[in-house]
C-alpha cells in the first residue's frame, strides 16, 4: 500500500470509507479485532462487486487503447513508428530508471532532435510523472530548455504538448516561478525570431489563427493570465513570490511594449492582452485586497514608460472614439481573425478599464500623482474625458460593448467613497440633454443615470435639491408640496436599510427634516410602519439621538391622550386593555425600547417637574412611568403594562432601575395588599389580589426571573400567589431552560487528543466535524476554552485589534451606577442558570473585568455615556468560572476572531471610533442580514415589516447587544460563541437568518392571530444543531459577497 501512487490510495480510502463503514463500525461493537473485520470485508457482497467492476473498466480501457492504436498505425505511412510502439521498446519502459532522476529519460525523448512521436510520447509520460517536487531534479533545467524548444517548434502538436506541460507544471510543481519564467522566455523568443519577423500579427494583418504564430502568442498570454488568477485565489504563496510575478509580467510586457514594433505596425504584448482582457480583468484581481494592491502599485511605480504608454493610449482614444469591433469565429473548421482596427479598439478599453482602477484606489492615486510622466495626469480632467467620451458614444451608433465597457470604467470611479471630480461633472452630465432641441424627445442614458445616483449619496447634493426647490417654490408650490411628500416617502423607505440610514445622517439638515416631519404626523397616528421602524433605529446615530432626545417629550403626547381619554369616560364601565389603541400602543413602546439608545433619547425628560394638576394626564414617556409606582393614580394600570412591555429588554431594565427606583417601590406597594386572617387558631398572612397587584406582581416576577422572558407571562390573576420579598417562590422547567451538560463530548474529546504543532485548514475541518457531532447537546465552558485556545494558533493576527493592551491601572469604583445594576443581573443570570457559584468576591471581579476590558478594547462609551450594558464581558465572566486570568486570556484570544466583531457590540464601536471607519461593523453586519433575509425569507420579511412594523435586523440587533439572553438558552448561547470561533465573520450572519428560517411558522401563525413580534417572538427550543447544514448552504451562496465586507481591514483600509 506504501508503494501505491497517492491518488490511488486516496480512492481506496474513500470506497472503503463508502461501502463498509456500517460493516467497520458493527464489527467494533461486536468487540473483533481488525484481522476479522478485514475478512469479513474481503468476503462481504460489495467486495465482489466492487472488484468485478474494476475490472470491468480495465478491460474497456484495453479495448478502446487496442482500437485507438489501431486507427492511428493504420492512419500513418507504413515508414512511421507508432507511439504505442515507441513507448513499449526496449529503450522505452515504462518510467524505467537508470539512477535516481527519471527525468533524464523524458529530456531525451522530447528533445528538438527526436522524432515527432517520440517526443509526443516523452510529454505523455511527463504528464503521467509525479511532477511536485520536480524542481529538485538535476535535468531541471535541461527540462526547461526542451520545454521551451517545444514552444518555438513548428510542430503543432508539440507545441501543443508542450504547453499542456506547462500548465501542468503551473498548477502541480512547487517551481512555478521558473516554469512561468520559462513560457515568458518562450514567448518573447517568438516574438524577437528573425526568421518569424514578418509573421507577426500587426494592425494591418489583424490576429489570424491560420498563422500558428498569432494562434501561439494568444494562447501562451493566455496561459500567463490564467495561471496569476490561480496564484491569487491560492493562499499558499509569499508576498514576494507575488512581488517577483508582478514584476517578472510588468517587465515582461515593457519589453514588447516600445522601440521598432511601433514604427512597424506590430502588435505589442499589451495590444495581444488587451484582446483577451478587454475589461483589464486580470489587473481588477490584483486590485482586489490591500495586500496585492500595494505590489501592483510599487511595480508599477519601477516601470513609468509601461504606465506613460497606456495613458497616451487612453488619451487618444477619448478624442478618436474607436468604433470598430468586429471578430470572426467558427469551428468547424476553427478559425479565429480580429481585425486591426478591433485589436486598436481593444486595446483602448482594456487601457481605460485599468487606469479607472488606478484612479478608484487611493493607492493608485498616489502612484499617478508621484510617478514621473510627460504629461501630469489628473483625475477630475480624466474623469470629465471619459464622461464627454460617453456623451459621443450614446449618440453614435458604436457596438453596444464600447459603451458598455466605458460605462463600467465610469461606474468604478463614481463607487469610489472619495469624490474623485469637481463642480464641471454634474454639468457635464446633463450636457446632452441640454443641447437637445425642445420638440426633440430627451433620451436619458445609463451613465447619467449613474451620475445621478452618486450625486444623490454625497453630503451636499440632496441640500442642493432642497435649495433648488426654495428658490422656485412660489410659482410651483403645489408641485413642490407634492415632491417634498414623495421624496419624503421613499427616503423613509430607503433608510430603513442599515446603510443608508448612516449614510443619510451624514447630511444632518435633511435627516433632521425627516425626523421632525415624520413625527408631526405621529401626532394624530401611529399607523405608518415605515416611520415607526424609523424612529425605532435613529438613535443608532449620534445626530438622531439628539432629535430624539429633543422631540421625546411631544411625540406621544395624541396616543397618550387618545388613551387618557378612554380611561376616563364615564361610559367605559370597565378598563379598556384590549381596545386596539392600547394594543397598538404598547407594541410602539415595544418596538422604540428595541434599541438603548432609542429607550434612553426617550426617558431623558427627567429634568422637568411632573405636573401635580389631578386633572392633567400623562404627555410623555418619562411621566407616564411615574405612574407606575403610585397605586392611586388612575393611570395606575396602563403604567404597569407599559413597564412590563419594556422589561423584556435587560437594557431598559437597568435603566429604569437606575432612574425609577422601580422594583422596591413595587415590593412596597405588594406589601400594602397583605390581609392577616385567623385560621384554626393562627394568624396567617394572604394577600389581597386585584388587577392592579396581579399587573405589578408580573412586572416584579419578569425583573427578578431573567433566565427566560415568558416566565409568569401565562399566569392566571386567580391562581397567582402574589410576594412582597425577593426572592419570590416561583417555579419553572429547569431541565428546559437549563439543561445537564454531559461531562464528554466529540469535540471535547477531538481538542484532548489532538498533540501540540500546527493548526492547518485540515484540522480546522476535523474540529467543525468534531462539533457538528457535540452541536445537538450542551458542551462544557472547558471545552470552549480549549477550542480558542487552539484555534487562535490557526487564525491570522486580525491587524485592527493587535494595538490593544492591558491598562496598567484600573479604578473600578468610577463604574456608571447602570453597569452596577448590569453586574448585578448577571451574577442573578449566573445563579437561577446554575452556571457559577455567586460570592461578593466575583462581584468585585467582574466590576474590575468589565472596566479593565473596556480599556484594553478602548471603549468609552459615546462622550462617556451609557450606551447599554456589555453583555458580551458578562458571558465571558461567567464562561470562565470567574478566574481574572482565564478570563482576560480568553479575551485576549478571541479579539482575534473577525466573527467577534459582530457579535460583540462594544468591540465593533471601540475599533470603528478608533479607526474612524466610513460604515462601522454594526451597520455593515445589519445591512448585509436584511439583504439576505429579503432574499431567502421575502414574505416573511414583508408579513414582519407590514404587521409588526419592524423588520428581522431591528430585532437581531437587540438581541446581540444582549448577548441572545433570556432569548436563547444558556447551552445555545455556548454553541453560538463555538460557531464564530470556528467558522469565518459570515457566520454570525447566517446564525441569525437561521433564527427567522426557524420560525417562520411561528410567525405567521402569530400575525394571524393578532399577536406581535418581538413579543411573542420564542427561540426556546432553537437549536443550531439542526440548522448548521442551512448555514453551510447560505454560505456557499453568500461569502463571496459578505466576506469582503466584514474582514473590514482590507474593505475599509484600501479605499
Amino acid at each position: 500500500m506504501e508503494n501505491m501512487p497517492l491518488p490511488l490510495r486516496k480512492w481506496i480510502n474513500e470506497c472503503v470509507k463508502e461501502k463498509f463503514e456500517t460493516t467497520i463500525e458493527e464489527g467494533l461493537k461486536k468487540n473483533e479485532n481488525a484481522h476479522e473485520i478485514a475478512q469479513d470485508m474481503i468476503q462481504s457482497k460489495e467486495m465482489t462487486e466492487l472488484i468485478a467492476r474494476v475490472k470491468s473498466v480495465i478491460d474497456e480501457r484495453c479495448l478502446s487503447s487496442r482500437a485507438n492504436s489501431v486507427a492511428i498505425n493504420e492512419a500513418r505511412p507504413e515508414t512511421s513508428m507508432s507511439i504505442s510502439s515507441d513507448l513499449s521498446g526496449e529503450d522505452w519502459g515504462p518510467m524505467r530508471a537508470i539512477g535516481s532522476d527519471n527525468f533524464t529519460y523524458i529530456v531525451n525523448k522530447i528533445s528538438y532532435e527526436k522524432p515527432i512521436h517520440v517526443r509526443l510520447a516523452g510529454y505523455e509520460a511527463l504528464t503521467r510523472s509525479e511532477i511536485t517536487n520536480i524542481g529538485s531534479s538535476q535535468s531541471w533545467e535541461l527540462l526547461l530548455k526542451a520545454l521551451k524548444d517545444g514552444i518555438v517548434d513548428e510542430s503543432q502538436p508539440i507545441f501543443e504538448a508542450s504547453l499542456q506541460a506547462h500548465a501542468q507544471l503551473l498548477n502541480g510543481s512547487q517551481a512555478q516561478q521558473d516554469v512561468l519564467t520559462n513560457l515568458l522566455n518562450a514567448f518573447s523568443a517568438l516574438y524577437h525570431s528573425k526568421r518569424l519577423h514578418h509573421m507577426l500579427p500587426t494592425f494591418v494583418s489583424g490576429i489570424n489563427f491560420k498563422i500558428n504564430l498569432h494562434e501561439k502568442l494568444l494562447r501562451i498570454m493566455h496561459l500567463i493570465i490564467q495561471h496569476q488568477e490561480e496564484t491569487l485565489k491560492s493562499n499558499r504563496n509569499t508576498e514576494k513570490l507575488l512581488e517577483e510575478m508582478m514584476e517578472q509580467f510588468l517587465a515582461f510586457l515593457s519589453s514588447h511594449t516600445f522601440g521598432i514594433s511601433n514604427q512597424l505596425h506590430i502588435l505589442t504584448t499589451l495590444n495581444i492582452l488587451s484582446v483577451l482582457e478587454p475589461k483589464s480583468d486580470w489587473s481588477k484581481k490584483w486590485a482586489h485586497s490591500l495586500t496585492t494592491l500595494k505590489i501592483l502599485t510599487t511595480a508599477l511605480g519601477k516601470f513609468p514608460a509601461l504606465l506613460q504608454s497606456i495613458i497616451y493610449i487612453v488619451r487618444v482614444g477619448m478624442v478618436e472614439s474607436p468604433a470598430a469591433l468586429t471578430a470572426h469565429i467558427n469551428d468547424e473548421p476553427f478559425e479565429v481573425n480580429i481585425s486591426g482596427d478591433t485589436v486598436k479598439t481593444v486595446t483602448y478599453l482594456h487601457s481605460l478599464c485599468f487606469l479607472a482602477q488606478l484612479c478608484s484606489k487611493a493607492a493608485g492615486r498616489l502612484l499617478l500623482s508621484e510617478i514621473q510622466l510627460n504629461d501630469p495626469f489628473n483625475v477630475p480632467d480624466f474623469m470629465l474625458s471619459l464622461l464627454n467620451s460617453l456623451n459621443i458614444l450614446a449618440l453614435s451608433e458604436v457596438p453596444a460593448s464600447i459603451y458598455d465597457i466605458s460605462r463600467s470604467a465610469l461606474q468604478r470611479l463614481l463607487d469610489s467613497p472619495s469624490v474623485l471630480y469637481d463642480a464641471r461633472f454634474y454639468q457635464l452630465a446633463l450636457d446632452p440633454l441640454l443641447r437637445v432641441p425642445p420638440q426633440t424627445e430627451r433620451k436619458i442614458h445609463p451613465h447619467m443615470i449613474d451620475v445621478m445616483m452618486r450625486a444623490l449619496n454625497t453630503e451636499e447634493a440632496i441640500a442642493h435639491l432642497y435649495n433648488k426647490m426654495d428658490k422656485y417654490s412660489m410659482e410651483n408650490e403645489m408641485k413642490k408640496q407634492s415632491l417634498d411628500r414623495a421624496i419624503k416617502t421613499m427616503l423613509l423607505k430607503v433608510v430603513s436599510l442599515p446603510l443608508a440610514l448612516q449614510l443619510l445622517t451624514r447630511e444632518e439638515s435633511v435627516f433632521e427634516e425627516l425626523l421632525r416631519g415624520s413625527i408631526e404626523p405621529l401626532k394624530s397616528s401611529w399607523s405608518c410602519n415605515n416611520v415607526v421602524a424609523v424612529l425605532s433605529t435613529a438613535a443608532l446615530e449620534p445626530v438622531g439621538f439628539t432629535i430624539l432626545r429633543d422631540l421625546a417629550p411631544h411625540f406621544l403626547s395624541k396616543v397618550l391622550t387618545d388613551i387618557c381619554t378612554k380611561l376616563e369616560d364615564p361610559h367605559n364601565f370597565h378598563d379598556p386593555w384590549e381596545d386596539c389603541v392600547v394594543k397598538e400602543f404598547l407594541h410602539i413602546l415595544r418596538l422604540l425600547s428595541l434599541n438603548s439608545l432609542c429607550f434612553i433619547a426617550l426617558l431623558d425628560d427627567t429634568s422637568q417637574e411632573i405636573s401635580s394638576s389631578e386633572d392633567s394626564h400623562p404627555s410623555n414617556l418619562w411621566e407616564l412611568l411615574q405612574h407606575s409606582v403610585n397605586s392611586n393614580s388612575p393611570y395606575h394600570c396602563l403604567a404597569l403594562m407599559a413597564l412590563n412591555v419594556f422589561l423584556d429588554s435587560l437594557d431598559a431594565k437597568i435603566i429604569l432601575k437606575h432612574v425609577l427606583n422601580y422594583q422596591e417601590l413595587l415590593l412596597n406597594l405588594q406589601e400594602t395588599c397583605i390581609i392577616e386572617i385567623e385560621s384554626d387558631g393562627e394568624l396567617k398572612i394572604i394577600y389581597a389580589i386585584d388587577e392592579a397587584g396581579f399587573l405589578r406582581h408580573k412586572v416584579l416576577l419578569k425583573s427578578y426571573c431573567i433566565i427566560s422572558k415568558f416566565i409568569g407571562d401565562t399566569a392566571v390573576l386567580e391562581q397567582t400567589e402574589l410576594f412582597s420579598k425577593l426572592p419570590p417562590s416561583v417555579k419553572f422547567d429547569v431541565e428546559k431552560l437549563c439543561p445537564t451538560i454531559p461531562l464528554h463530548s466529540e469535540l471535547g474529546r477531538f481538542l484532548q487528543e489532538n498533540k501540540p504543532g500546527l493548526r492547518d485548514n485540515g484540522w480546522v475541518s476535523q474540529a467543525r466535524k468534531a462539533h457538528k457531532i457535540s452541536s445537538k447537546e450542551p458542551i462544557q465552558h472547558s471545552v470552549v476554552i480549549n477550542l480558542l485556545d487552539q484555534m487562535q494558533k490557526a487564525v491570522p493576527e486580525l491587524e485592527l485589534t493587535n494595538h490593544f493592551e492591558w491598562p496598567v491601572h484600573n479604578d473600578h469604583d468610577t463604574l456608571m451606577p447602570q453597569e452596577v445594576y448590569g453586574i448585578e443581573l448577571t451574577l442573578l443570570y449566573a445563579e437561577q442558570n446554575r452556571l457559577m457559584k455567586v460570592t461578593s468576591l466575583a462581584k468585585t471581579n467582574l466590576k474590575i473585568f468589565l472596566k479593565e476590558v473596556h480599556g484594553f478594547i478602548k471603549y468609552y462609551g459615546w462622550k462617556k455615556n451609557f450606551e447599554g450594558f456589555d453583555w458580551f464581558i458578562a458571558s465571558v465572566f461567567i464562561i470562565c468560572d470567574g478566574d481574572m486570568d482565564r478570563c482576560k486570556t480568553f479575551i485576549t484570544q478571541i479579539v482575534q476572531f473577525p466573527s467577534i466583531m459582530y457579535i460583540w457590540p462594544m468591540l465593533g464601536k471601540a475599533v470603528s471610533r478608533e479607526q474612524n471607519l466610513p460604515v462601522n461593523f454594526q451597520t455593515t453586519f445589519s445591512h448585509l442580514l436584511e439583504n439576505i433575509v429579503a432574499n431567502e425569507l421575502p414574505s416573511i420579511k414583508y408579513a414582519l415589516k407590514n404587521n409588526c412594523g419592524t423588520d428581522w435586523w431591528i430585532i437581531c440587533d437587540e438581541i446581540i447587544s444582549q448577548c441572545f439572553w433570556r432569548i436563547l438558552p444558556w447551552c445555545e448561547i455556548i454553541h453560538l460563541l463555538t460557531i464564530c470561533i470556528l467558522y469565518p465573520a459570515d457566520y454570525p450572519l447566517y446564525y441569525c437568518t437561521s433564527l427567522l428560517h426557524y420560525s417562520q411558522n411561528q410567525l405567521l401563525e402569530d400575525v394571524t392571530a393578532g399577536k406581535m413580534w418581538p413579543e411573542h417572538m420564542d427561540l426556546t427550543d432553537y437549536r443550531s444543531g439542526n440548522h448548521l447544514q442551512l448555514m453551510d448552504l447560505l454560505s456557499k451562496r453568500y461569502r463571496n459577497m459578505t466576506l469582503p465586507l466584514l474582514t473590514y481591514q482590507e474593505a475599509a483600509l484600501v479605499t
